[in-house]
């Protein structure tokens, strides 16, 4: 998107959308809450995530000493300009509901924001990185919980970690499925710790194991575990199936199509 000369930065991971929004949404649909004071924090948190790709590309020009190039002087612009707006809505949360809270999301945002820029994206620990974004965008849901109950509460938090397993399996997903594609084009990557194969296959068992121990000390809470089987179903599946993905448009929809299920059947009490 161009605003004169320059050019908007706009993330081109898609599926990142999903896990900063369907979060919010489970926050919006469990609690039963509408109000208007939601569209204040919608645009905060629209505003704070796109900062995230310019802030990348700046920090990311200054390691490497590449500064001054038309991308990163966008990078820069677009920099400014989400964050000016992000500080408005930022403002009005703080000095006028009085959401203090918003303040350390923000404060631990920006530290795994230093962490991942330190994390080499194809290093030994580059699923660390998909971790840590999946831990702050998915932090939408306790925010949202605490906007509409004036506190953080055990329920945000857990809240949290579920959406977080959930879209931690949608990253172990995706990265498995790039690893198949590369290896059936004969590229084989030997800088990761761990195969994305097996993070996958691990990742999910134990999510297997951790929701039947949930559902044995919980059974009234089994809308929940629901809401990851056709999820885990579909890992599964694809771990045991042959086939290589080439076209990733399907998979992103049929994501997208397990996130919103997922926060249905969560949002049931």
């Amino acid at each position: 998107m161009k605003t004169g000369k320059m050019e908007l930065v706009i993330t081109n991971e898609h599926g990142s959308w999903a896990v900063v929004f369907v979060p919010m949404l489970t926050a919006i649909l469990s609690e039963k809450k509408y109000t208007l004071e939601l569209f204040p924090l919608f645009f905060l948190i629209f505003f704070s995530f796109m900062l995230y790709k310019p802030a990348e590309i700046i920090a990311k020009g200054w390691t490497a000493g590449s500064g001054g190039s038309g991308k990163s002087n966008n990078a820069v612009f677009s920099f400014f300009l989400y964050g000016i707006i992000a500080s408005g809505f930022l403002a009005y949360e703080i000095f006028f509901l009085h959401n203090y809270f918003l303040l350390v999301f923000g404060g631990m945002a920006a530290v795994i924001f230093l962490v991942e820029v330190f994390v080499k994206p194809s290093g030994k620990f580059s699923f660390l990185r998909e971790v840590l974004g999946v831990l702050i965008l998915t932090s939408t849901a306790p925010i949202t919980v605490a906007a509409l109950e004036g506190t953080i509460t055990d329920f945000a938090l857990s809240l949290w970690i579920l959406n977080f397993l959930f879209f931690t399996s949608g990253a172990c997903f995706v990265n498995f499925l790039i690893e198949k594609l590369a290896l059936a084009k004969g590229k084989k990557s030997e800088s990761a710790l761990f195969s994305a194969k097996n993070i996958h296959f691990v990742y999910h068992f134990a999510l297997s194991l951790f929701l039947i121990l949930f559902i044995a000390f919980f059974p009234e809470q089994y809308f929940k575990v629901l809401a990851f089987v056709p999820m885990i179903v579909h890992a599964y599946v694809i771990y045991f199936s042959g086939d290589v993905v080439t076209n990733f448009k399907p998979v992103g929809l049929k994501l997208l199509a397990h996130s919103l299920v997922f926060a249905v059947l969560l949002s049931i009490n």
